[in-house]
């Protein structure tokens, strides 16, 4: 705009206007109207900017011009050149000083004006800067908790930056900085500052160091020695050597780790054993006694054998060997041919045609020939469960129904649960061959021909030789009376016939095995040297007894004539012992009588030690001691221990001694015994004090540092630690190397006891932190058998074994057996040999498969059962005989229920006449139904 124009200061009193004399145009500043001239004019002391203003001046171009340098405030002072005039007086001449639009403002009269100078001049307060209506105020409270918004500017609370509709960035003045971030793990560290922080991050955040790793005051640590002796404390922790124990201020319980074992008694049986830990026991007991498992029965190294069970399934090696295991075959380094006793029975080869069977045991097998080799009696073919018509043969042989319908075969006509007219197809022609059934047994007739029944056979009035196809062979020719035999092969045979067949001879008339004496034939009795009688000669062998004589007992005397006396308890000496076994006299001793003490002992017998009250003996038994009337002091041979001799030789008023390693004995003999010289003639508590010279201080409970223990003994003190006063905490002795070790709280410690002072375990040896390897090498643990991919190898623990990242097979050296690689918690199964399984893993050890998921015996199942109807004694109708089994019915008749009477059969038979004969009483029946 240019000629006159009124500027408004507004910043000022509001109700100014100011004339201007020359050219000039208005500008909007914040919302604010200000007054602007042109580039060549200069007011003094105006409120203007000296610049020519070539576009609306709005907020968001204020910054640009300000920093462009082209502005610049002068004071808000009237000049000469400038007239003061009202808004009164501009309405009075007509004039509108608000000519330019600064944006809408909202009065308090509702009402949108286009600025705030035209609220102004419309005696109008401005309410809000939009238009109409203004929003309710945003009210917060002073309470000053800045924060930091989106915008990079600093409000007073987070309801302020809100009330603008700013995100809040962080809860701090700007700028706002990265926060320290640390996990909320409790290790409490000391700053150098004195303060104790949650963790070492946090002292980290506030760029404090790390003093200790422990809660302010940092102490002292306690030193001990890296000796690894484990004890128990009373309070039930273990502790690496008894220093650790002292610095954690905790009394030791035992020797050894935690739990206490209460004391171990074991029998005196030698039966080494080798641990796991490759040291070798007496026996068992004492291995488990240390808590350590056996690794084979046997001397140390274990062999190949000694891991093998002592019993278990015998298996037969490629050597033709019977082996009692698998394991005893692999170790002489066979192949197992079969597990069982050699010899192994001939392999069963089948083609890989894929023709499926289902088997007698309701399994499906590729061929007949498979389910042959697994000795199973095929039951229909295809696959399992069998169907009715499937378990009928392929081949065709017609039969009529009594429905008049044709079957391909009588089994066909009892799947439709329909009888049988005749043979062939309907209608029925009655024959003698239509009467025969077709699914007989064939038959060899003594016309050497064949037939397909012993029916067809009486129909050609052909006698039937023996049953089986032509030829007729000799076992077929046997009767099938089971009288069983043993051959002299070791075989057993249904009867005599088919063992003379065979040709083999019989042995005895009763199953294998036959005893010995069933061999014997002869029956002349004789007598045996234990005077018993035997049947024949044959009979004394088998008892293992030799013959006396060829007759029944007693045999007569017939003693050879050679000299050797031996004298009888009734003191008569005989010429030799035939003759007094004779006289029916026992022996008293060999010689002629009368017999002395060493000759009636016996030759045998375990040696003992006599004394004579003067010197030790050794006698061969303790009848010739008793004969040199000695008196036995031991078993076994001289001399016996120390403690024995000591109570022989003793009179009974020994006196106590006192022994130089100041323990009091009964006597000078047992203080020999214990290998210590005696100190005095008294008990140690009276003997003098007799202390060495050697300077080894110890410091005493009355804080009292004595050259040595036995001072500090004879002073009747006792000690607190081996060193001179005062005392550590702990006892620990200062390290003389230079070792560290890495305690649990991830401390440092100089030596094992110092960090047991300090009630924590040593992870490793070494500073912090303890690497893997460092880590498994401190613990000990019993061998694992792990795997990285296919290859095997044994680790001395499980923490090794994870360090290589190998996965742990077993808790044994490799190689792993079946069972011990299965999963533990797995469901009980039951096997098809009928025995419980912890899982199907160990079922599979065992070469079986799956029979039914849990306990032993399964449920009842008829899967695949034929459908032939049966009516039960509880008058109900079960699906086949098998169901019925299954609900524990006994069946009552072969039929649907209800079972018929016989008139009610007889009315239900069909009216064909097919004359049969019944088994009863030799009577003729119409028809076979």
């Amino acid at each position: 705009m240019t000629g006159q124009s009124y500027c408004l200061d507004v910043r000022q009193n509001g109700s100014d206007v100011y004339e201007t004399q020359s050219v000039g145009t208005f500008i909007f500043i914040e919302g604010r109207t200000f007054c602007t001239l042109s580039e060549d004019q200069h007011f003094k002391d105006s409120l203007a900017y000296s610049r020519l203003v070539t576009e609306p001046f709005t907020q968001r171009n204020l910054k640009q011009f300000k920093d462009n340098g082209g502005l610049k405030k002068c004071a808000i002072r009237p000049t000469p050149h400038m007239k003061i005039i009202t808004i009164r007086r501009a309405r009075k001449y007509g004039r509108n000083p608000c000519n330019h639009y600064s944006g809408p403002v909202c009065g308090t009269n509702g009402k949108t004006y286009y600025s705030e100078c035209q609220a102004f001049y419309s005696n109008v307060k401005v309410n809000c800067v939009k238009r109409c209506p203004c929003k309710a105020p945003c009210v917060c409270s002073k309470v000053y908790r800045p924060v930091c918004g989106a915008d990079g500017k600093t409000y007073g609370n987070d309801c302020m930056a809100k009330c603008e509709k700013v995100k809040v960035k962080c809860n701090k003045r700007c700028p706002c900085t990265k926060t320290c971030r640390c996990r909320r793990i409790k290790r409490l560290v000391c700053g150098v500052d004195g303060k104790t922080y949650w963790n070492s991050c946090k002292a980290n955040c506030k760029k404090v160091k790390v003093k200790c790793n422990r809660k302010c005051p940092c102490e002292k640590p306690c030193i001990c020695t890296k000796i690894f002796k484990p004890v128990c404390g009373v309070d039930g922790n273990t502790y690496s050597n008894v220093c650790t124990a002292k610095c954690k201020k905790v009394q030791v319980k035992c020797q050894g780790s935690c739990p206490c074992k209460p004391p171990c008694t074991c029998p005196r049986i030698l039966a080494p054993v080798c641990g796991t830990n490759r040291k070798q026991y007496a026996n068992q007991c004492l291995a488990k006694c240390e808590n350590v498992k056996v690794e084979c029965h046997g001397k140390c190294p274990c062999s190949c054998i000694n891991y093998c069970p002592r019993k278990g399934t015998p298996s037969c090696g490629g050597d033709g060997v019977t082996y009692i295991t698998a394991c005893h075959a692999k170790c002489a380094g066979q192949k197992i041919q079969c597990t069982k006793p050699c010899p192994c029975p001939p392999v069963c080869k089948c083609s890989k045609e894929y023709s499926p069977v289902c088997g007698e045991n309701k399994k499906t097998y590729v061929n007949s020939c498979v389910a042959k080799c697994r000795k199973v009696a095929v039951k229909c073919p295809g696959k399992c469960p069998c169907t009715c018509e499937r378990q009928c043969p392929k081949t065709i042989q017609p039969v009529c129904g009594v429905d008049g319908k044709d079957y391909a075969t009588e089994c066909h006509a009892d799947c439709a649960d329909v009888d049988v007219g005749c043979q062939g197809k309907c209608p029925c022609v009655v024959t003698c061959e239509s009467k025969c059934k077709q699914t007989g047994s064939p038959v060899c007739g003594v016309n050497k021909q064949e037939y397909s029944s012993r029916c067809l056979a009486n129909c050609a009035k052909v006698a039937v030789k023996c049953t089986g196809v032509c030829p007729c062979s000799c076992e077929r020719l046997c009767p099938k009376t089971k009288q069983p035999v043993c051959g002299v092969d070791g075989k057993q045979y249904v009867n005599k016939c088919v063992a003379r067949c065979e040709k083999v001879a019989v042995r005895c008339n009763k199953p294998c095995p036959c005893d010995c004496e069933d061999s014997c034939t002869d029956s002349k009795p004789v007598c045996g040297v234990d005077g018993k009688t035997y049947k024949s000669k044959c009979h004394a062998t088998c008892k293992k007894t030799a013959v006396e004589c060829n007759q029944k007992c007693p045999c007569p005397c017939n003693c050879p004539v050679d000299n050797k006396p031996v004298c009888s308890t009734d003191s008569t000496t005989y010429s030799n012992a035939c003759e007094a076994n004779c006289n029916k006299t026992e022996i008293d001793c060999k010689g002629p009588c009368p017999c002395s003490c060493d000759r009636r002992c016996k030759s045998g017998g375990s040696p003992v030690c006599g004394f004579d009250g003067k010197v030790f003996k050794t006698y061969p038994n303790k009848c010739l001691a008793g004969c040199a009337k000695v008196a036995v002091k031991c078993s076994g041979k001289c001399p016996c221990s120390c403690e024995i001799q000591c109570a022989a030789k003793g009179t009974g008023t020994e006196k106590q001694v006192c022994g130089k390693d100041e323990k009091t004995y009964p006597s000078a003999c047992l203080a020999a015994c214990a290998g210590t010289t005696v100190k005095c003639n008294e008990v140690c508590s009276k003997c003098p004090c007799d202390c060495p010279a050697e300077n080894k201080p110890v410091c005493a409970s009355d804080s009292t540092t004595y050259n040595n223990e036995c001072e500090a003994k004879c002073n009747k003190v006792t000690i607190e630690c081996k060193t001179p006063c005062p005392c550590s905490p702990c006892g620990c002795p200062m390290p003389t190397s230079n070792d560290l070790f890495c305690g649990k709280d991830n401390n440092i410690y100089p030596s094992v006891c110092f960090a047991e002072c300090s009630k924590t375990e040593v992870l490793c040896k070494g500073p912090c932190p303890c690497s893997c390897e460092r880590q498994c090498k401190s613990g000990g643990g019993s061998p694992v058998c792990g795997a990285i991919g296919s290859k095997h190898k044994t680790y001395p623990n499980r923490c090794t074994a994870v360090c290589e990242k190998a996965t742990v097979k077993c808790n044994r050296q490799c190689p792993c057996s079946c069972e011990s690689q299965c999963p533990k918690g797995g469901k009980q199964v039951c096997g098809a040999d009928g025995e419980g399984y912890l899982s199907l893993c160990h079922a599979k050890c065992k070469k079986t498969t799956k029979a039914c998921d849990g306990k032993c015996p399964c449920p009842c199942t008829c899967e695949g059962e034929p459908h032939s109807p049966v009516c039960g004694v509880d008058k109900k109708t079960y699906k086949n005989a098998c169901e019925a089994k299954c609900s524990k019915v006994k069946v009552k008749c072969q039929s649907k229920c209800p079972c018929k009477t016989i008139e009610e059969c007889e009315k239900s038979c069909p009216h064909f006449r097919f004359p049969v004969c019944g088994v009863k009483e030799d009577s003729k029946f119409e028809d076979e139904q």
